[in-house]
């Protein structure tokens, strides 16, 4: 006969697994429509000087499925998850070499008073969230826009901002993943 306490104790450890297999942790098994939904296809015109960050991404994809076939075989699903999430986070930080979103904030500088332009974008945290994480100074914001501040900015100054970002971010990229790292 079954006591109490063997009764309470089988419950705690069924709800504990549960737990451990919870939906937020399995994998979406729709993940190749997430892999191939990057927001933007490669034109030779508009990407040309990024072909290595797709080769990249290419290949962070691939790992990504291999990851994936080895979490439905012998790896429990909650430490497969954690891989998973990070390759997630890998893709998503080429994604964001590729095609970021820079951000044009004024600062003032507190003991001159002369306002800079500062150009931001965005990298991916280890939760998977955006942070705001790069800037460059482009200069005064009287040499920056055209017509003052409601003008347009020098197209030169936002290209070369644009371009030391990219630099910026791909370093950090190859700094976090080095080789042996995943």
């Amino acid at each position: 006969m079954i006591d109490f306490e063997t009764l309470i104790f089988a419950g705690g450890t069924i709800k504990a697994i549960l737990l451990l297999f919870s939906p937020e942790l399995i994998p979406n098994e729709d993940y190749e429509k997430w892999l191939q939904d990057d927001g933007f296809v490669y034109s030779v015109k508009e990407h040309g000087h990024k072909k290595f960050v797709f080769d990249e991404l290419a290949k962070a994809k691939d790992d990504y499925r291999q990851v994936w076939a080895m979490c439905k075989g012998d790896i429990p699903f909650g430490f497969g998850s954690n891989i998973l999430q990070a390759h997630k986070n890998r893709i998503s930080k080429l994604r964001l070499i590729i095609k970021h979103e820079v951000v044009f904030v004024d600062n003032k500088h507190a003991r001159s008073g002369i306002s800079y332009v500062i150009a931001r974008t965005y990298w991916i945290d280890i939760e998977g969230k955006k942070v705001r994480k790069f800037s460059k100074n482009l200069g005064p914001v009287s040499k920056v826009y055209i017509n003052g501040k409601d003008g347009p900015k020098h197209q030169d100054l936002v290209d070369k901002a644009e371009k030391e970002l990219d630099q910026i971010m791909w370093d950090k990229y190859r700094e976090e993943y080095k080789e042996e790292k995943i």
